[in-house]
């Protein structure tokens, strides 16, 4: 998710302007309206790569929903589609794609450890896990996520520096608008993950 520029202006005081007018005057089409179909990422991920929202059965946690979607992100229908179209795809996100594994790096990260698939079910102690247990794990791994995003950038980079000669659809998931927080608002590292809280 990228917070769209009314957002960032009302709620953080930061004018995207310039940022947006650079995309559009490179050709890319800015959605300022835009609003999430999820507030669960792979719930978000999911809906877009098939075209379609999921439907779970009522009264499962939000943990639950977001186990469910993972194999359906692994059966994209978008993807299947353009492979069969002669797309080349390439992958640089934490979920498996079909035919196409995610980074390491972040699958890795992804997969919450067995006290957490017990716990995380709504109730107070799996709150309570997520919150201080959790948050804290996802902070400590803030260099390795660091190490995976750099290597995401500079696999765009070299993508758009040689012409493909076939469409290629590309998918990027760059863990940076939520903790942990990586950069300081001037684009520089913070250095250390016990600083969590945007400036």
């Amino acid at each position: 998710g990228y917070t769209r520029a009314d957002s960032l202006s009302k709620y953080w005081g930061y004018d995207n302007t310039p940022f947006l007018r650079f995309l559009e005057d490179r050709g890319f089409y800015v959605a300022d309206q835009s609003c999430a179909n999820s507030t669960q990422t792979p719930l978000s991920v999911g809906t877009c790569l098939n075209m379609s929202y999921f439907r779970f059965p009522p009264g499962i946690t939000a943990y639950q929903r977001e186990q469910a979607a993972l194999p359906l992100i692994r059966s994209s229908v978008v993807v299947s589609f353009l492979r069969q179209r002669g797309y080349d795809i390439v992958n640089l996100s934490l979920f498996d794609l079909p035919g196409q594994p995610g980074l390491a790096g972040f699958r890795k990260l992804y997969q919450a450890p067995l006290p957490a698939r017990i716990l995380w079910t709504g109730t107070i102690p799996g709150r309570i896990w997520h919150q201080f247990v959790m948050n804290d794990l996802v902070c400590s791994q803030s260099p390795r996520i660091a190490s995976v995003n750099g290597a995401a950038f500079s696999r765009l980079a070299e993508l758009a520096a040689v012409q493909s000669p076939v469409p290629r659809f590309i998918y990027a998931h760059i863990m940076m608008p939520h903790q942990p927080y990586l950069f300081d608002r001037h684009g520089k590292s913070r250095g250390s993950f016990l600083q969590r809280m945007p400036d």
